[in-house]
């Protein structure tokens, strides 16, 4: 594993869960605080929308220069595992968070 400052460990990419890993929680607050992407406590779908790393690099450039945005940090954010006791919410909405968690499996 690899460090990277104000990050947690990079996983090897040919790294394989064995029968008896189990993941610890992630701490939500202190996961927000080193890495500043998105809070896990809070709906997902908002914070994706308003997000500066959904930008192309042109405009990134033009419109949020003082917010690191690149691909190689999104890409390492989204590839760093991160588990939760309960389910991430997608919605703020508790209507919309039922109709998604019971929508029938296709």
């Amino acid at each position: 594993m690899t460090h990277s400052f104000g990050q947690e460990p990079e996983l090897p990419i040919d790294w394989e869960a064995t029968e008896d890993f189990y993941p610890e929680d992630t701490d939500s607050a202190k996961d927000y605080e080193q890495n500043e992407f998105l809070d896990l406590s809070k709906p997902l779908l908002r914070q994706v929308w308003e997000s500066n790393f959904r930008c192309s690099r042109y405009f990134c450039t033009l419109l949020f220069t003082d917010v690191q945005c690149s691909k190689s940090y999104y890409l390492k954010q989204v590839h760093q595992p991160r588990h939760l006791s309960k389910p991430a919410r997608l919605f703020g909405s508790d209507f919309l968070e039922v109709i998604q968690t019971s929508s029938p499996a296709a």
